[in-house]
């Protein structure tokens, strides 16, 4: 959970509370003559935030998405993932109070994915169950766990709930194949928007 900081409420130490939908492109690379196209498999992740800022520049924030990784664009291997990101955004500018504004920020920190899914995508397979297959194991282990780097631009107007458009790219640091060799690779265009405050 977010750790609250002590204080007078102002913006520089607000909780804040938004929605997410993003464009994804993700892959699973097999290093051996049995692996997948190499195609990306594109998907639509959503997900719920929350946001304490520590200062005008620098904030927390804790993410809950479900998300799809794979392999292959038609033929290939689909997983479903509930992932829960913990970031540290850094803003290079100070937002006005009075007026329309745009800042850029930067945006970095671990990831952890509980799998809720995963199936083949390839047309005539039988026999499967899940990523199993007689000839081969695609197999993903239950926990995926990786780093996100990023960057994005907020903005708003005066005291109105702000926007964010993040480009995020999560890399996986796990070996996640049970029979073969694999990292998760994600690349995700983020629009972020803040839930109105309530007034006290």
């Amino acid at each position: 959970m977010l750790v609250l900081v002590a204080g007078s409420p102002s913006r520089s130490n607000a909780q804040e509370y938004g929605v997410m939908l993003g464009y994804s492109y993700s892959g699973f690379p097999y290093p051996d003559s049995h692996g997948q196209s190499g195609r990306l498999r594109r998907a639509i992740p959503v997900g719920v935030f929350a946001r304490q800022s520590l200062s005008h520049a620098l904030s927390i924030e804790e993410d809950v998405a479900f998300v799809t990784k794979g392999e292959g664009a038609g033929p290939g291997v689909l997983a479903r993932y509930l992932e829960a990101p913990l970031l540290v955004e850094f803003a290079v500018a100070k937002p006005r109070s009075a007026a329309s504004y745009g800042r850029p920020y930067l945006l970095a920190g671990p990831s952890v994915a509980l799998r809720l899914s995963c199936e083949l995508t390839e047309p005539g397979l039988f026999g499967t169950t899940g990523c199993k297959t007689w000839i081969k194991d695609y197999g993903l282990r239950r926990f995926d766990a990786g780093v996100v780097t990023g960057f994005g631009l907020e903005f708003g107007k005066e005291r109105r709930p702000r926007q964010q458009l993040e480009l995020r790219y999560t890399r996986g640091i796990m070996d996640i194949g049970r029979a073969e060799h694999t990292r998760s690779h994600v690349v995700t265009v983020w629009f972020k928007a803040t839930l109105p405050r309530q007034a006290p």
